[in-house]
């Protein structure tokens, strides 16, 4: 059976659409509640009742309308792009207590018209990512229109085929889930590695510890605590979404004006040969500023100068990357009540120093394998993407009728 021997249906028609209203503030009065919030779809296809949901609170019409029953398909109703709005999750079961949250949609399907697993996955098919990211408006920021959520169109045949493709997709998505998996364990277990090298050349018993700040040429400074006037085009903004896998990654990335960044620049300017510390949301991940680009960063990220007559950028780098390192930083974030790191907590991190040509040494080795894990990071990631592929391809060609599920191989 082809896709245009398919009834199309409005997602109105053979579902119920809700916008929640529930934001994350507790009010005296309410109900308390356990609140499914945008990460907790965006990154599940499932929601269950081991999710360590958020505590908050609900007005009773709220709990009556928002509360998470068996069968429900929430959707993300909006992003920061419109190609990544309209993420899917099914709730295979009632969870008493749990309530759907703000930026979040509830389809309650009529099961008499549209089987909830299967509408769970034709919302997850790129068929109807598609519509919605067409439909999605917006600048900075896209959201999905109640009546344009309601008005998405389903490919439906009858419920026997609906539940044969259902289970069928199930069974074959959860076989590549399994690869995906052993993928993402692989890349961990590399990772694990690489730490474990680092930390066997940078720690040392014969060499001294000494306080970072003994080892810059200025003062640790960051960026502007303030949210700046952003631009279309200009100087590049960094924060810590710009701090990947050792480099600074500038796509993507906001812009302010040239006499902006003059005016930050007075307290916090990358030059090349700096490195730059996450010290808020994703703490201790470094990168080396390897470009003479202009550039200004955010608060999140910490500027370190390093004194090249005491320490090597690139040990530092490495250095800081160590066991150590990584777990007094992770200390001292978790005594402070904002668990961020001060730019004092980052001066008093103590760093094991050989001599310069020791350390020059040990920057070229850890730099090779470094080089090494990139490329098998870079081969996982391809075969990955393929496989991500594949599964998004095989969703779409099922709830499309492109493949064919015959009720009775079910």
């Amino acid at each position: 059976m082809t896709a245009n021997r398919w009834p199309s249906e409005r997602l109105k028609h053979i579902a119920d659409v809700a916008f929640s209203s529930v934001d994350k503030k507790s009010v005296d009065g309410e109900v308390p509640v356990r609140l499914c919030n945008y990460t907790d779809v965006y990154y599940a296809d499932e929601i269950t009742a081991d999710m360590p949901f958020m505590e908050a609170t609900a007005s009773l019409d709220q709990v009556r309308a928002f509360g998470l029953r068996a069968g429900d398909v929430l959707i993300t109703k909006d992003s920061e792009t419109a190609d990544d709005i309209g993420v899917a999750a099914f709730v295979p079961e009632r969870l008493d207590g749990v309530v759907c949250g703000y930026h979040l949609a509830v389809l309650r399907p009529k099961q008499d018209r549209v089987d909830p697993k299967y509408l769970f996955w034709s919302m997850a098919s790129a068929y109807a990512r598609e519509q919605m990211s067409v439909v999605a408006s917006g600048v900075t920021r896209y959201g999905l229109r109640f009546g344009d959520v309601g008005n998405l169109r389903l490919l439906i045949p009858e419920l026997d085929r609906q539940r044969a493709a259902a289970r069928f997709l199930d069974r074959e998505t959860a076989r590549i889930d399994s690869l995906l998996k052993k993928k993402q364990a692989l890349a961990a277990a590399i990772d694990v590695q690489m730490v474990t090298y680092i930390t066997k050349m940078t720690e040392r018993q014969e060499w001294s510890p000494i306080r970072l700040k003994y080892l810059l040429r200025e003062r640790i400074t960051d960026g502007p605590h303030e949210t700046p006037e952003f631009e279309d085009e200009g100087v590049p903004f960094l924060s810590v979404d710009s701090v990947q896998d050792g480099r600074l990654v500038f796509d993507g990335c906001r812009y302010i004006s040239p006499e902006a960044n003059r005016e930050y620049g007075r307290k916090c300017r990358p030059e090349k040969g700096d490195l730059l510390l996450t010290k808020a949301a994703s703490i201790g991940k470094v990168a080396e500023v390897a470009t003479d680009r202009v550039f200004a960063v955010w608060s999140p990220l910490a500027l370190l100068k390093p004194d090249p007559s005491k320490a090597s950028t690139r040990f530092l780098f490495f250095a800081l990357q160590g066991r150590t390192a990584q777990e007094q930083m992770v200390l001292a974030s978790t005594s402070n009540t904002q668990n961020n790191l001060s730019m004092p907590d980052i001066g008093r991190l103590k760093v094991q120093l050989p001599p310069l040509k020791e350390q020059a040494r040990i920057a070229r080795v850890l730099m090779g394998q470094w080089a090494r894990r990139a490329q098998l990071l870079a081969r996982l990631s391809a075969s990955y993407k393929i496989l991500s592929q594949r599964r998004q391809a095989l969703v779409t060609s099922v709830v499309t009728g492109q493949i064919d599920v015959p009720a009775e191989t079910a």
